[in-house]
């Protein structure tokens, strides 16, 4: 029996499907290889673009990803050139990073300064909303009772107004709730969009959900101050690093008539003088980083 099977396995047909079977397998999974890469490559891409875009919303400029791509490109290569006549060429790479960093971490900056002005007003509007609420008033004259004495520059009030005239004018409120303060870069308002989707969906006490949302945001607002407070000397430090390192080196230069010259020249020494410029800026840029701390 065994050697009936072992025939018919040699057989000329027997190896000609085998090997097409191979074959065809083979080539599946080359395909395989070949699409899978290509699908990451794209969504990755995606992703970078959607983070721009909501870096672009929350610091509410209105600009297309395209420009701020561009201008990160176009410093990067800017500072790459200018520091080559004084780096060594193996640390334009992250000269060319740091500067295309640049707008990125403006846009940062616009983002949190809009989201501590929000931050700002927000626990009052909920309590005050809360109030008007057990005085009988609805959710929506609530809000609008709520925002009334706030200035009309308030970013508060101005997100609270776009909730409710999308609601006045007729847009779905789960649509409505959901676009909710998406340009604010809170982490408490995620859980205002669903406390306030679950009520108006299914009804239920909202005022003592307001009342924590009103305590966790100031809460954060505290500790936040605190954090600021506590890690001020660590700002110090990098401030300091940045500052004393030019005048140590001016000081220096100003003793070696040849200082310039052996730094711009000397390979050795441009070499180790790039080394000591990008771990001072790499220090800095960790510090500023540590001391940022955001609950």
């Amino acid at each position: 029996m065994s050697l009936g099977l072992d025939s018919l396995l040699a057989s000329p047909t027997a190896r000609a499907r085998t090997e097409a079977l191979m074959g065809e397998n083979a080539t599946s999974s080359v395909s395989w290889h070949t699409e899978v890469p290509n699908e990451v490559i794209i969504s990755s891409n995606q992703s970078q673009e959607k983070f721009i875009r909501s870096l672009i919303l929350q610091s509410g400029l209105n600009l297309p990803a395209l420009a701020v791509i561009s201008t990160a490109l176009l410093l990067g290569f800017s500072g790459a050139y200018l520091a080559h006549f004084a780096l060594s060429i193996y640390f334009l790479p992250i000269v060319f990073g740091l500067c295309g960093m640049i707008p990125f971490a403006y846009l940062n900056k616009l983002a949190e300064k809009r989201a501590d002005e929000f931050l700002a007003d927000y626990p009052s509007v909920l309590l005050a909303t809360a109030s008007s609420m057990k005085a009988g008033h609805t959710v929506h004259l609530a809000f609008e009772r709520a925002v009334m004495l706030l200035p009309p520059a308030s970013l508060a009030r101005k997100e609270i107004e776009i909730l409710l005239h999308k609601i006045t004018v007729g847009v779905a409120k789960e649509i409505a709730i959901s676009e909710f303060a998406r340009s604010i870069r809170l982490p408490e308002l995620d859980l205002f969009r669903s406390a306030f989707l679950l009520v108006s969906e299914h009804g239920g006490r909202f005022v003592p959900t307001l009342q924590r949302l009103s305590m966790v945001s100031r809460d954060r607002s505290i500790l936040i101050g605190s954090a600021k407070v506590s890690t001020s000397s660590m700002r110090m430090t990098a401030n300091f690093l940045l500052a004393v390192t030019p005048l140590l080196i001016l000081m220096v230069s100003l003793r070696s008539a040849d200082y310039w010259e052996l730094i711009l020249h000397h390979p050795t020494a441009n070499l180790l003088a790039s080394l000591g410029a990008t771990i001072i800026i790499a220090n800095y840029v960790l510090l500023r980083k540590l001391s940022a701390f955001k609950p």
